[in-house]
């Protein structure tokens, strides 16, 4: 299976050329390149400071492209996140910086940042995970079972879990950015939005504490507080393991059908109900997740203690 999953970074862009192979000069990557030719096609490799050898462009987003390359110096497979407006390298470092602070075995991992200033440029070299995103694996497979719910659940909450432990809320967890491998192994990624917590209340009581004020995530798996551009706090990421769980069983929108048009416009609680399918403990704590009131969610803790998870 091929990587794909860090290619969902935002809104793509306009269409590089009409073959499918990349402009260099749009990449600007400004560094040496070879050509050769394979099976009658050619093929780009494109070097970063001798280190990288860029293999082929795995997608594109609104602040990074990212690649799959070869690190020259053990031959091991790489993700290349490369910098693609002015302020992108600026959210690669602190993505970088995020990543750094983090060991956790369902995070992605860092590797190595590149900053260029002369060019203003930056490279963020990751772990390769030889998987997809949770989206296209359940599009060609199917829903999940039972069992391999609560595989993919437990591992995504144990990652939120440590995650608000650090300080730290991911903000943006939906299914193309949670890789999957064959065996049902996952890592998180994309935090590019991610940001450390600034608490927001004094109340003892609250389990959510932090404030957030910017307006982000992807509209069609947005937590209802961030599209009613209200304050909100880490429970975000407590929705998105809903929005994660409920395309596990009932798959996931690919345009603007009626799954697509379920996310937004109708009650996510009429469909859990009324599909037969899931069972009853597996329905109850998608409901607990999927609350429209952020203060009434369970915690990441509260999920792996849930009965359906154990």
């Amino acid at each position: 299976m091929s990587f794909t999953g860090l290619e969902n970074l935002g809104a793509m862009p306009k269409p590089l050329s009409k073959s499918s192979k990349p402009d260099l000069k749009r990449l600007k990557l400004n560094l040496s390149k070879t050509k050769k030719w394979k099976s009658g096609h050619l093929k780009l490799k494109v070097k970063i400071e001798d280190n990288y050898d860029i293999i082929k462009p795995l997608g594109a987003g609104t602040y990074a492209s990212v690649s799959l390359a070869t690190d020259l110096t053990n031959e091991k497979k790489v993700a290349i996140k490369i910098s693609r407006k002015e302020n992108s390298c600026e959210k690669l470092a602190s993505e970088y910086k995020i990543l750094s602070e983090l060991d956790h075995e369902c995070i992605i991992k860092p590797i190595r940042f590149i900053n260029n200033e002369m060019k203003n440029e930056a490279f963020l070299v990751l772990e390769y995970f030889e998987g997809t995103d949770i989206k296209e694996f359940v599009q060609k497979n199917g829903p999940l079972s039972n069992d391999g719910c609560k595989r993919v659940i437990q591992q995504l909450s144990s990652c939120v879990s440590y995650l608000h432990s650090k300080g730290i809320a991911h903000r943006d967890i939906k299914p193309e950015n949670v890789l999957i491998d064959e065996e049902l192994n996952i890592k998180l990624i994309d935090f590019n939005i991610s940001k450390k917590m600034k608490s927001g209340s004094d109340d003892g009581e609250c389990k959510f504490r932090s404030i957030f004020y910017t307006q982000i995530s992807s509209p069609l798996y947005a937590a209802p507080e961030i599209k009613e551009r209200c304050l909100y706090t880490e429970s975000v990421d407590i929705w998105g393991i809903g929005i994660i769980m409920f395309t596990c069983f009932y798959g996931c929108p690919t345009s603007k059908s009626d799954s697509g048009k379920a996310l937004n416009q109708i009650s996510l609680s009429d469909i859990i109900e009324s599909e037969s399918s899931v069972c009853k403990e597996a329905q109850v704590l998608l409901l607990k997740l999927l609350c429209k009131d952020p203060q009434l969610r369970l915690s990441a803790e509260e999920i792996l203690a849930d009965d359906f998870l154990n």
